[in-house]
């Protein structure tokens, strides 16, 4: 079974345009006006998954991770450190309310150097790209660009390309549901817990990063792009060959690529 989600970091309850759309390979299409009604939508179809023993796989479309370096600027350790210390930050509620630039402040100061930026005025956040003191990209990024694609950096919150308010909007519910009780003992985050492995076992909850544009998707399967994207991204996930995809390019580093996260796609 798979699922992909197209995240949304709006600030007010939304469907269409811009808004998230969750595709499953059963055929079903959800658009909730909020990441509370997305999260609850997510918990019940994994819970039923799981109570099947079913394998799983759900691609979120937004990082899950960031560049080599925050977790020691963090002072976290452990695989999912920094993202559990990001996910602690950002409080989002059930309309979409969420104070997601102060967050990123308040994780500015933590860090002790200007990483995420993008902001209106005011926001205590850098409001265009400052010096950074990590890297802008991670590897995956820059072997995406490698093949020609142009992919955001993760530090980035404002404007076109803002994957960085997705990742702090989404990390926390993301989270949410691979340490809910039901679910925490069989759902692995690739992979940075898994390696560069295609994970095993029954039931199984994988989450993995997805960008639809280095899948690709066909325009004529929905009038609104976001909803084609995650119907395409759902059918090369179950067609996909989970050997090859699940692999970094043999020249990366694995140790760093595994502490930052990669984008499932095709190689």
């Amino acid at each position: 079974m798979a699922i992909a989600v197209d995240w949304s970091a709006a600030a007010i309850p939304r469907r269409g345009k811009d808004s998230i759309w969750i595709a499953t390979s059963g055929g079903e299409l959800h658009n909730p006006p909020t990441r509370d009604e997305a999260t609850r939508l997510l918990r019940e179809k994994l819970s039923a998954a799981v109570a099947k023993r079913r394998r799983v796989l759900v691609g979120w479309d937004f990082p899950l991770g960031f560049p080599d370096g925050l977790a020691a600027r963090l002072r976290v350790r452990g695989p999912l450190g920094a993202l559990r210390a990001i996910a602690a930050q950002v409080h989002d509620g059930p309309d979409n309310r969420n104070d997601r630039f102060a967050a990123a402040a308040r994780l500015n100061r933590l860090a002790g150097a200007s990483l995420f930026w993008g902001a209106p005025p005011g926001r205590r956040v850098p409001v265009t790209r400052p010096p950074l003191d990590l890297p802008e990209f991670r590897l995956c990024e820059l072997a995406l660009q490698r093949r020609g694609l142009r992919p955001h950096s993760p530090w980035k919150l404002y404007t076109a390309g803002s994957c960085g308010s997705q990742a702090l909007t989404g990390l926390p519910r993301l989270l949410s549901l691979r340490e809910d009780p039901k679910l925490r003992e069989v759902s692995r985050i690739w992979p940075q817990e898994t390696g560069f492995e295609a994970p095993r076992g029954r039931p199984l909850v994988v989450h993995a990063e997805i960008w639809p544009t280095a899948i690709g998707f066909d325009p004529s399967l929905h009038p609104i792009r976001d909803a084609a994207q995650v119907l395409s991204a759902v059918r090369w996930m179950v067609g996909r060959n989970p050997e090859r995809s699940f692999r970094a390019p043999a020249s990366t580093d694995l140790r760093i690529a595994r502490r930052e996260g990669w984008v499932l796609a095709p190689p």
